[in-house]
């Protein structure tokens, strides 16, 4: 689902454009698409370290539901403010290789995904 706020197309779980230092800089005047997304950091807080807030470390995690494909089910890691750092990035991939969770991030430009089989290659085109 995207959105269009004053004339900037918004996508979950991707940097808006009205973030700036990791901050929404309108968020008193943020319309209710904002209001109602929840990052995957605060959803599943017992999950996400502390230091993983989108603030603090600069991404933003969703957790991405494909409703008629399940086995799909993945989280999406999303720069916020600079480049994916390595400590962040060694956490989540070893996070997704010891539970099994399917991962999707983008570094330089460039699509990784991590999981199944069925995952990969659904990945593989985008």
């Amino acid at each position: 689902m995207s959105a269009n706020i004053r004339g900037h197309e918004m996508h979950p779980g991707r940097p808006c454009f009205f973030l700036a230092d990791g901050k929404c800089t309108d968020y008193d005047g943020r319309p209710g698409t904002c209001k109602t997304y929840n990052c995957a950091w605060k959803v599943e807080s017992e999950v996400f370290p502390t230091w993983m807030r989108p603030d603090l470390s600069g991404v933003i995690i969703s957790k991405i539901i494909l409703p008629s494909r399940s086995d799909l089910t993945h989280y999406e890691v999303a720069e916020a403010r600079g480049k994916l750092d390595v400590k962040t990035l060694n956490w989540l991939v070893q996070w997704s290789l010891n539970t099994g969770n399917n991962l999707f991030y983008q570094i330089d430009g460039k699509h990784h995904a991590i999981g199944s089989p069925a995952f990969k290659a659904a990945m593989a085109g985008k």
